[in-house]
């Protein structure tokens, strides 16, 4: 059996962000002790322009950043940011739409990153 678009997409993510935990479902982390980014898959659409089969998988990646220091938490989130969206566009089969600042779980900063994947079955 194919693994799913999300297992994919948290296997191609790794290598690039050996810094960064890749939780590959939407939880609540209460207390983070390393930066981390969840996925949740939002969309999936047939491509009309391709062959049968082929879909695309949008995915909202939340980058967050454990630091609470104000400075240290903005300059820690630029890198993690940075750091993703430069690891997405190295990746094929996958591009990011945007990146919205956010705060996660009323204290920690963090981004919402689209991200789109191109999928068919294997």
């Amino acid at each position: 059996m194919a693994a799913s678009i999300r297992k994919q997409l948290q296997d191609a993510l790794e290598p690039h962000l050996p810094g960064m935990k890749i939780i590959p479902a939407m939880r609540n982390v209460d207390v983070p002790d390393k930066p981390f980014a969840q996925l949740a898959l939002t969309r999936l659409e047939r491509l009309p322009a391709a062959p049968i089969g082929k879909h695309r998988a949008t995915f909202v990646v939340t980058v967050v950043t454990p630091l609470s220091t104000p400075q240290r938490a903005e300059d820690d989130l630029d890198t993690l940011v940075g750091d993703l969206v430069y690891a997405i566009d190295g990746i094929d089969w996958l591009d990011w739409e945007t990146a919205e600042k956010v705060t996660y779980g009323d204290r920690h900063l963090a981004y919402d990153v689209t991200v789109h994947a191109v999928t068919r079955k294997n």
